[in-house]
């Protein structure tokens, strides 16, 4: 169920939950939707979730609201956070810049 709600999503932009229980079917999905809906990036209602055109650079992120493993730990995944002395460590003559609380090189 989850997994095609993220499927639609991410190909067609848009989702309609009212076959699945509406919004308040997934627990959790409600309080990132409502941070990306306050920038513009998706607007939602009780059954529908559609990612606006400024939003669908942005898409994994409405999507990942209905990930049921987002929660359960970072460790899955790869972790961008190595301290700046290390990545220039690793990475000799990358510029490391520190943007909000993401490491990015550039």
């Amino acid at each position: 169920m989850r997994r095609a709600v993220i499927e639609r999503l991410l190909c067609d932009f848009a989702v309609d939950l009212a076959p699945l229980g509406g919004l308040g079917a997934f627990a959790g999905a409600a309080e990132p939707l409502a941070a990306l809906a306050a920038d513009g990036l998706v607007e939602t209602d009780a059954d529908t979730v559609c990612v606006t055109p400024r939003g669908r650079p942005f898409a994994r992120l409405a999507a990942q609201a209905f990930d049921a493993y987002r929660a359960a730990g970072a460790a899955r995944h790869s972790r961008a956070g190595l301290t700046r002395e290390r990545q220039t460590a690793q990475l000799p003559g990358v510029i490391v810049s520190v943007c909000n609380s993401y490491q990015v090189c550039i």
